[in-house]
């Protein structure tokens, strides 16, 4: 499973994609587009975005958490939070994936509070990644568009990477991906 996280790594590293490919048709006639998000903050906003026009959300949290959030990254954040919590309260579908992290504690303690009382949403843990482990987390939209954050968090901020593509393909590839891993984590 983990192998998978390693393929897609190529998409945090802007030169590597090929502008070629940016605003082609796929196969189902979607346009793509990947936009390169300038820092976390900017990750938090257009998450909140996204999840606040889904239908359907699978979100991930594990791995590392960045070191020293500024204050406007923790507002970005706060942001982010009450969209997933107006998504849920809304009726969407809304499926989370956290890690055994220490780190991922406050997350889980959020979304077991949140379960109560909406059966639209389901969050389990995934053993195995620690805070030492660099993983990347995702969140798949109505499998239509995937915002990605890979966090290193022992290296300064200019090593993080955070995309937001729309791509079906990509999406779906990913929500595959996030369906294997719920199948082996734990009902929080």
């Amino acid at each position: 499973v983990l192998s998978g996280f390693v393929t897609i790594a190529a998409f945090f590293y802007p030169e590597v994609i090929d502008p070629r490919l940016r605003n082609k048709k796929s196969e189902s006639s979607a346009e793509f587009s990947c936009e390169t998000l300038e820092n976390r903050e900017a990750l938090y906003k257009s998450a909140a975005e996204v999840i606040g026009s889904a239908k359907s959300i699978l979100d991930t949290t594990w791995g590392p958490e960045p070191s020293e959030p500024s204050p406007s990254e923790l507002a970005a954040r706060a942001k982010y939070l009450d969209a997933k919590r107006r998504a849920i309260r809304g009726g969407a579908g809304y499926c989370e994936i956290v890690s055994s992290a220490p780190l991922a504690e406050i997350g889980t303690e959020d979304s077991e509070k949140l379960k109560h009382g909406h059966p639209n949403f389901w969050v389990a843990a995934l053993g195995g990644p620690t805070t030492e482990a660099y993983m990347i987390d995702f969140l798949v939209a109505d499998e239509q568009q995937i915002i990605f954050s890979h966090v290193h968090s022992t290296v300064p901020g200019g090593m993080n990477r955070y995309l937001c593509c729309k791509c079906e393909p990509l999406a779906k590839l990913f929500a595959g991906l996030f369906r294997q891993c719920w199948d082996i984590a734990k009902e929080v």
